[in-house]
Parts: C-alpha cells; sequence; structure tokens
C-alpha cells in the first residue's frame, strides 16, 4: 500500500488509530487515511506549527498540539477534530 499526503512533504510521524492512519508531514500537515480503503479522508492544515499529535481510538478524535499557543506549561494549544469528519470540534 502507497499513501500519498495532499502536498508533497516528508513524513514526520505516523500513528494508527483504529482503522485509520494518522499523518503529520514535514509542512504540519494532519492526514488521516482509511487503511479499509486505502484513501485519505481527511487533511487538515493548523494554523501553526505542530509540536505534538496525540490519538485515541475509543473517541476517533486527534489531538493536535501548537508551538504558538499559550493553554500548556510548555506553551501549547491543543485543537480537537474529528478523525471521522475532519471537522473543529474545539
Amino acid at each position: 500500500m502507497a499513501l500519498s499526503t495532499p502536498r508533497r512533504a516528508s513524513i514526520r510521524q505516523l500513528q494508527f488509530c483504529a482503522d485509520k492512519l494518522i499523518c503529520l508531514d514535514s509542512k504540519n500537515d494532519v492526514c488521516v487515511f482509511s487503511l479499509e480503503t486505502e484513501r485519505l479522508i481527511t487533511s487538515y492544515a493548523p494554523p501553526g506549527h505542530v509540536t505534538a499529535v496525540l490519538t485515541d481510538p475509543s473517541l476517533d478524535y486527534c489531538f493536535i498540539g501548537l508551538q504558538n499557543g499559550g493553554y500548556e506549561r510548555n506553551h501549547q494549544h491543543s485543537m480537537v477534530s474529528d478523525a471521522d469528519w475532519g471537522e473543529q470540534v474545539m
């Protein structure tokens, strides 16, 4: 199986989340691929440099920590997107 990101970039991080593959690339885009259909479900370009990605298969969410935030001790801001639909929920 070969998957391509929407914009040509190197892969920085991969995480499995249930039947999906979450990909963070060098352009800070987060892509969600279906392992079942081997296709891109959605992609998201956060408004800043991504420093952390956390997924939870039981909730089907992807938490994205940004460098330019300010809520955490390490100055990260969390944006939450539904991994199935790509909609920002927080």
